[in-house]
């Protein structure tokens, strides 16, 4: 019996509640959704509706979005390691993101 790797979803939304914090603020709140939408994985309108909010709803915003990505792609692993990649960038350089995207890389592989 062995036990088969998450999905891409279930690892990202188990992760999303920890995300919206850290994503609210700035840094790393700019270079990531930058990041995030430079490899289009936010789009402009997207990101525009994101900039028009504050704080936690911010990060919440970008999460969903992403959650949202993850669950519409047809290849959800390949969706969540390049967000993984995003949030592990030297670009990005925050820790508890480094953290976040090496735990979710572990956990779909």
């Amino acid at each position: 019996h062995c036990t088969v790797g998450k999905s891409a979803k279930d690892v990202f939304k188990k992760t999303l509640p920890k995300l919206i914090n850290i994503l609210g603020k700035d840094p790393p709140f700019s270079v990531v959704t930058a990041s995030l939408n430079a490899e289009d994985l936010i789009t402009d309108q997207e990101l525009g509706a994101i900039k028009t909010k504050q704080g936690v709803e911010r990060g919440s915003e970008v999460a969903y979005t992403l959650r949202d990505k993850i669950k519409d792609s047809d290849d959800p692993n390949a969706c969540l390691l390049a967000i993984c990649e995003i949030f592990e960038s030297e670009d990005v350089d925050n820790a508890t993101l480094k953290k976040h995207g090496a735990n979710m890389r572990t956990n779909i592989s």
